[in-house]
């Protein structure tokens, strides 16, 4: 929730934004900014370090210029964003993200929130995502449990963080394969 927060913040506060009506001057130091703070929670830490390490750039920009590889990266990821996204749209989306609340602020347990569900559900973590962290699906996973819905969970341990569905896709497309054949297999609880 606080990335999406500072994420906001980077767009609402970049002059060009002009209170949502920026027209044709859209905001993008303020998009791509939110773009690089959204995409660190997408990698893991051990991917950066094993991917960038300490590498110094061979051509920085000013003292406080990209120095390292890492910033040249997200730099790099923040201005192909703006070119394909638009600020408002970022806006109204992590807030929608940040907004859902299945338990209604405590007053409900997922378990309670989740009674209804009859379709058998898949719930799938990667052991290096930290955006949507192992233990958070395993809540989820036990709030299913508890209400007697039938679910499926599987831990892929799976380096890159939550974008590992990205890069390791045919891991998750067998999950989801052997999940559908034998979704399809059994006869419906009704």
């Amino acid at each position: 929730m606080v990335f999406n927060d500072l994420s906001r913040k980077a767009i609402t506060n970049d002059p060009d934004w002009q209170a949502g009506n920026y027209g044709k001057r859209q905001p993008k130091h303020g998009l791509s900014l939110a773009r690089q703070l959204g995409h660190i929670t997408y990698l893991s830490q051990d991917t950066l370090e094993k991917k960038f390490g300490r590498a110094r750039k061979k051509n920085k920009n000013g003292k406080f210029g990209a120095e390292f590889e890492v910033q040249g990266y997200f730099n790099y990821m923040g201005k192909r964003f703006v070119q394909r996204f638009d600020a408002n749209s970022y806006l109204y989306i992590t807030h929608a993200i940040d907004s859902f609340d299945i338990i209604h602020g405590g007053k409900k347990t997922i378990a309670e929130a989740l009674k209804n569900v009859k379709a058998k559900v898949l719930l799938v973590s990667f052991t290096s995502d930290w955006l949507y962290s192992p233990e958070h699906v395993e809540g989820i996973y036990s709030g299913l449990a508890e209400a007697g819905a039938r679910a499926v969970y599987k831990k892929l341990d799976l380096p890159y963080g939550h974008d590992a569905f990205l890069i390791y896709n045919n891991t998750l497309g067998n999950v989801l394969v052997d999940f559908l054949e034998k979704e399809g297999s059994e006869p419906a609880p009704f």
